[in-house]
């Protein structure tokens, strides 16, 4: 799982020594939209991550969020995240230009319930602070699909975890293939060592440099 990937290797290996990068179990938010009023509980299950490590030793916490649907074309992923230095929230979404208006409800609920994971966490953290934080939208090229809002979520959280600074993410070109080959090579993908036999060279290797296709 991406979250327990990303937050195993951000921390020994890509910024050692400096403050946390956090993926959540992206089962977290799924869990609040299945109307689940339990905050604590669920802080307890989905945000082990965290509990154990000071605020201050925090820099972001990303929140990814899956809107299923009937429809597969109604799908969508997109991310909340929290700068715990800045003391702000930024969206990251690839499809709509008012993405705190169209997610209103649910952000609203994410929010109250991070309050209270963090309450867990750190009993003297005061409930509503929150709600205080200012609001920004990462800029970010628009999808013109109905498929690529995943990979486009998950550049955008790799760029921001390297470049706290930087609200815009620029499209880097084969961006698809690029997120597949990191993961996969990954030194804590604990599926690396049998890659070769999931993925066969003849299907794979290929491709890691014969295509030049701009695609996401």
């Amino acid at each position: 799982m991406a979250s327990t990937l990303y937050t195993k290797y951000w921390g020994p290996m890509e910024f050692l020594n400096r403050r946390k990068r956090i993926l959540l179990d992206p089962f977290y938010v799924m869990m609040i939209k299945a109307k689940d009023r339990d905050y604590e509980k669920l802080a307890r299950k989905y945000g082990m991550s965290l509990l154990t490590i000071p605020n201050d030793e925090i820099r972001l916490v990303f929140m990814p969020v899956f809107d299923g649907s009937a429809e597969k074309a109604d799908e969508h992923w997109w991310c909340l995240f929290m700068d715990m230095v800045k003391k702000q929230f930024w969206m990251i979404d690839s499809l709509y230009a008012d993405p705190y208006e169209h997610h209103a409800e649910l952000v609203t609920k994410l929010v109250k319930a991070v309050d209270v994971l963090f309450q867990v966490k750190d009993p003297l953290w005061e409930l509503g602070s929150l709600e205080k934080w200012p609001r920004h939208v990462v800029g970010m090229v628009k999808q013109i699909d109905t498929f690529s809002c995943d990979v486009l979520m998950l550049g955008c959280i790799k760029h921001y975890a390297r470049s706290c600074s930087d609200t815009s993410f620029p499209l880097e070109k084969n961006l698809r293939n690029k997120l597949f080959l990191e993961d996969a090579n990954n030194s804590y993908n604990e599926l690396r060592e049998k890659f070769n036999d999931i993925f066969p060279k003849e299907c794979v290797w290929t491709k890691r440099t014969g295509s030049s296709q701009n695609t996401y």
